[in-house]
């Protein structure tokens, strides 16, 4: 099966793989032995190498999935933001036009008890005549 067809190994298998080889076999019995260790030494280094790939390539998706979420949050924060600014100035002319309300109500009703008042003493000088 040709390289690029396979999928590429995951930093698990990497792991995987060297939990599960056996480990060296100690001293050596002869110049094989030398090549063996030789050969599984290259085969760490390479091993290393791709990990340290892999821990890189990793890394890198995490600081643009982590910068992708600054971006998002920076949005939302703007916006609620922009709507927390909304409410105070709705709040702030709301609350403004109900003073104004209740200064008009005010009057009103400080003009009909005078009105009351005057009606009150036309009926008394009524009724004393």
């Amino acid at each position: 099966m040709d390289k690029h067809a396979r999928s590429k190994p995951t930093l698990e298998d990497y792991i995987i793989d060297m939990e599960t080889r056996p480990p060296d076999s100690g001293r050596g019995e002869a110049d094989k032995d030398v090549w063996a260790q030789l050969h599984q030494k290259e085969a760490d280094l390479l091993l290393a190498a791709e990990l340290g790939k892999a821990l890189l390539e990793k890394n890198e998706e995490l600081q643009k999935q982590q910068e992708k979420l600054i971006d998002d949050y920076s949005v939302k924060l703007e916006k609620l933001e922009q709507d927390k600014y909304i409410l105070k100035r709705q709040l702030e002319i709301t609350s403004s036009e109900n003073d104004a309300v209740i200064l008009e109500l005010q009057a009103d009703i400080k003009s009909f008890k005078e009105k009351l008042e005057a009606q009150e003493q036309v009926m008394r000088a009524m009724e004393r005549e």
